[in-house]
């Protein structure tokens, strides 16, 4: 499986140059997150971007619709590579992986594609509602999925099976996300369930319960070492999470809408969130500290994404503008 990636790899840096363009724009990082700007707009067609992820290297960003089709654009240039049909209904969420992109969408389906052709390479029709979130497994060889059916899935890559069903919520689950480690599963529940719940991903035991959020939990993190979780809720709060002592550590709260993203920056230092107030915020993990407040987009965001290197920060809205930050 390790060749196979390395030529799918190489087979997706001839066809998109985005993959290994050199970038000339600094980390964003704490001492310079309050310069933020906006280095260029992509009118993505097919309304809202619910789904969006950065490539594991270089500039290529890709998007998912509420047309269906999932897109790999350069963030530079703002060009798109390709496109195509994948879920009737609606795309909600995207995972990429080394040229390979996992999705989910209104039709209840989990697939797998080739990124460099667009071709379907599995998928998975077994929940029983809308999926929410996917996410790949830090080695690739698992895909977990959300769905409204208040269910988790966990699929092997390899074999294009379901290997194991995680029960405990007790509403819709929005969002999943795997430790660094790839041990542990986090997962956000819908409206009256309201919990973060951790998951023994070997087991598919539930680990433990995280409460206090009012209302569902849109989005949850992983920290890159992997000892904290963030957690962005319809309550119109981000919270912090210690995993080894399972409570929580900082709350920001009264930001006025509905959180429905959060992602850590990869050297961990930085959370970014998106919510429906058109806000892109940024903050200082460490210190608890409002880095960012800006207010560009002209409708409710739905998605933020670091590219691999840090470099680049993207946001997606519900009237289709992906607009791509870093620091000039």
């Amino acid at each position: 499986m390790f060749k196979r990636a390395v030529v799918g790899l190489l087979v997706a840096l001839l066809i998109f140059p985005g993959l290994v363009r050199a970038q000339n724009h600094p980390p964003i990082s704490v001492e310079n997150a309050s310069t933020l700007a906006v280095l260029r707009d992509i009118t993505v067609p097919g309304g809202a971007v619910r789904a969006l992820d950065f490539a594991p290297e270089g500039s290529l960003v890709v998007t998912g619709s509420a047309d269906g089709k999932v897109r790999v654009w350069d963030a530079e240039t703002g060009e798109m590579q390709r496109e195509w049909d994948a879920h009737p209904g609606g795309v909600n969420s995207v995972d990429v992986g080394a040229d390979v992109i996992v999705s989910g969408g209104d039709d209840g389906a989990v697939r797998l594609w080739n990124m460099s052709s667009g071709e379907q390479t599995a998928e998975f029709t077994d929940h029983q509602d809308v999926v929410r979130a996917v996410a790949f497994s830090p080695d690739g060889s698992l895909v977990a999925s959300a769905s409204q059916d208040g269910t988790i899935g966990l699929y092997d890559v390899a074999n294009a099976e379901r290997v194991r069903t995680l029960e405990g919520h007790t509403a819709g689950v929005l969002s999943v996300a795997f430790s660094p480690d790839g041990k542990t599963l986090a997962s956000g529940g819908g409206h009256l369930d309201n919990s973060v719940r951790l998951w023994d991903v070997e087991t598919g035991d539930e680990i433990q319960a995280l409460e206090g959020h009012e209302d569902g939990v849109w989005s949850v993190a992983f920290s890159p070492d992997g000892k904290l979780i963030a957690s962005g809720s319809a309550d119109e709060t981000v919270w912090l999470w210690d995993v080894a002592e399972g409570k929580d550590v900082a709350q920001f709260d009264r930001l006025r809408d509905r959180v429905v993203c959060v992602r850590f920056s990869p050297d961990g230092t930085l959370l970014a969130s998106a919510d429906f107030n058109k806000k892109l915020r940024v903050w200082d993990v460490a210190e608890e500290e409002e880095l960012a407040d800006v207010e560009l987009h002209e409708v409710g965001l739905l998605q933020v994404a670091f590219s691999a290197d840090g470099t680049l920060l993207a946001t997606s809205d519900t009237k289709g503008v992906v607009k791509v930050w870093g620091v000039p």
